[in-house]
């Protein structure tokens, strides 16, 4: 006998009682507070991006200013339904409403997730070609530029076809914003979903391993004969860092929750731990978006020094460091002119 429900809506296996209490209101405070936190993250990770001329200019500046982009879009969208989840009441809300967020997050929302999962997989491949010298840094950007329209076009059309034609026939919103696939349609939903989750991931750590042995070798090369191959290691992974923190992120955030829901079914979902974790972890791959600036802005030194020298975020918070250091020393002058007066006059 067929499944009532296609395996990717396991947690409605789940009964309320093996749930968190309250886990409903808890899901959405939290996805609010991380959404907040995802905008500010996405928006320095963004503008950093825009104000470096040296960044614009690349090949390379271009997969990560889409991927900044599509983070701080869905970033925004995601903070204005939790918003009104927090703040008003799901009986107040009208099927009007629900039905245009449903549309938004599993066709558009879903499509852009994807978009920027798979501009990971074009960053790790493009950092290997520079990096080998196969393309220039400096080459045209009509290739990453026509790279990146074909995939915005291609995923989301993959996407919402397989949301379209590959769910079993719908008499209400509601089904389709559960999306009950057929047999057919979640194959293929799976092998779409499983390339992007695991291809992300995949493509940073190889081509980070690339880059880095590359690395290793000319610096043993041209190092002095006293350099020793840990000494060698400890430095370049000092530099780069941002080539462990970024697969590292993606692993902690997003995967945990991707394997659960390879692994549960309707039938095996319906326990304490399963109940718990499929709270925690779902939290845990919302708070993905939110990490961008921690792995791609902050370990690295160029990016840093372009934060602080060419975006307005950085130069503000370096003219107000400037005004306070300038306020305490005044400060601390009058005080001491003060206590020589007071010394004196006595």
């Amino acid at each position: 006998m067929q499944p009532v429900h296609s395996n990717n809506l396991w947690y409605m296996g789940i009964s309320n009682e093996k749930r968190f209490k309250n886990y409903q209101q808890i899901e959405t405070i939290v996805g609010f507070l991380l959404a907040i936190a995802s905008l500010l993250s996405n928006f320095l990770v963004l503008q950093t991006f825009l104000c470096s001329r040296k960044v614009r200019i690349t090949n390379l500046g271009v997969y990560p200013i889409l991927f900044s982009s599509s983070c701080l879009v869905v970033s925004l969208i995601r903070g204005v339904f939790t918003f009104v989840a927090t703040f008003i009441s799901a009986a107040k809300l009208d099927n009007t409403y629900k039905l245009i967020q449903c549309i938004v997050m599993r066709l558009f929302i879903s499509s852009l997730t994807y978009c920027f999962f798979w501009l990971i997989l074009y960053i790790a491949i493009e950092r290997i070609l520079i990096e080998y010298s196969f393309v220039g840094l400096y080459d045209s950007r009509r290739r990453s530029l026509i790279s990146s329209i074909c995939l915005y076009i291609i995923a989301p059309t993959i996407n919402i076809s397989i949301i379209i034609f590959g769910r079993k026939s719908t008499s209400s919103f509601t089904d389709f914003c559960q999306l009950n696939f057929t047999s057919t349609g979640y194959i293929v939903y799976s092998i779409f979903r499983w390339i992007a989750y695991l291809g992300a991931p995949a493509a940073l750590l190889i081509s980070g391993c690339f880059i880095l042995h590359h690395l290793l070798q000319h610096r043993l090369y041209f190092a002095a004969n006293g350099s020793s191959l840990g000494s060698s290691i400890k430095l370049i992974l000092s530099n780069h860092r941002d080539f462990i923190l970024q697969p590292l992120a993606f692993v902690i955030c997003v995967m945990p929750y991707f394997i659960l829901g390879q692994c549960m079914t309707c039938s095996k979902a319906d326990t304490y731990v399963v109940g718990k974790l499929s709270t925690i972890f779902k939290l845990l791959s919302d708070a993905a978006p939110a990490t961008t600036f921690l792995t791609y802005v902050s370990p690295s030194k160029f990016y840093m020094q372009e934060f602080w020298s060419r975006s307005y975020v950085g130069r503000l918070l370096l003219y107000i460091k400037d005004r306070s250091c300038t306020s305490i020393v005044r400060k601390r002058s009058v005080f001491s002119i003060s206590a020589n007066i007071s010394d004196t006059a006595i």
